[in-house]
């Protein structure tokens, strides 16, 4: 998960930090997760390897979502909504997780 991340910043050339979401505690804090609808999993499974690719969350996918955070630490505004619309078919997920780690 670390190693895609840095290759896609690499390729544009920033130095912006990256979360490691490992165990989907922040999406879930967020409210940005959602478990994946059955009929995309084979999909899913063949082209992108899940849900091996991220085996603590399985089929729970974040939602992409870009956060704003000053320098106090604090998110001033997001710039999405909290409650998100899902997929046909997809239902949130609410349960929380150990905590994540900034790569």
């Amino acid at each position: 998960m670390e190693a895609d991340a840095r290759t896609l910043l690499g390729k544009h050339e920033t130095d912006v930090p990256i979360l490691a979401d490992r165990d989907g505690a922040a999406m879930d804090a967020y409210g940005i997760s959602f478990d994946l609808p059955e009929m995309l999993r084979p999909m899913y499974a063949e082209r992108m390897g899940f849900p091996g690719r991220n085996p603590a969350t399985g089929w729970r996918l974040p939602v992409p979502a870009t956060f704003v955070v000053d320098t106090m630490g604090v998110i001033p505004r997001a710039p999405l909504p909290r409650r998100l619309p899902l997929p046909h078919g997809a239902a949130r997920h609410r349960d929380g997780g150990a905590g994540a780690v900034a790569a």
